[in-house]
């Protein structure tokens, strides 16, 4: 049997390493508790906005993989966020403001 953090858990978990570094991170849509997929819209203002979810890479190891390329603008990341809501009810949505992009998605636990 594996163990696994629930979604709940790794949600509260970024939005509290958010707070952590003095940034504002929020909740903006919650998903099903234990076994809901992740979003984050890592916003950085001026340069875009990076929407990232968790993934397991070929060798196996957790990490966050970026949608629709590197950085993206505030209406096309809003627009992501509605498409995958409308296919994924489950989905949770977090939001991360992070003007001097201070956090590094490579560094975050997946």
């Amino acid at each position: 049997m594996t163990h696994r953090l629930t979604a709940a858990m790794r949600a509260e978990g970024l939005i509290r390493l958010a707070q952590a570094q003095g940034l504002f991170a929020a909740l903006r849509h919650r998903g099903e508790a234990e076994r809901g997929a992740l979003l984050v819209k890592l916003d950085r203002f001026d340069a875009g906005c990076l929407m990232l979810e968790p993934v397991t890479g070929f060798d196996g190891a957790a990490l966050w993989r970026g949608l629709d390329g590197p950085a993206v603008a505030g209406p096309r990341a809003e627009e992501i966020i509605a498409k995958r809501r409308r296919v994924d009810t489950d989905l949770w949505v977090i939001e991360i403001e992070d003007p001097k992009s201070v956090l590094d998605p490579a560094a975050w636990p997946a």
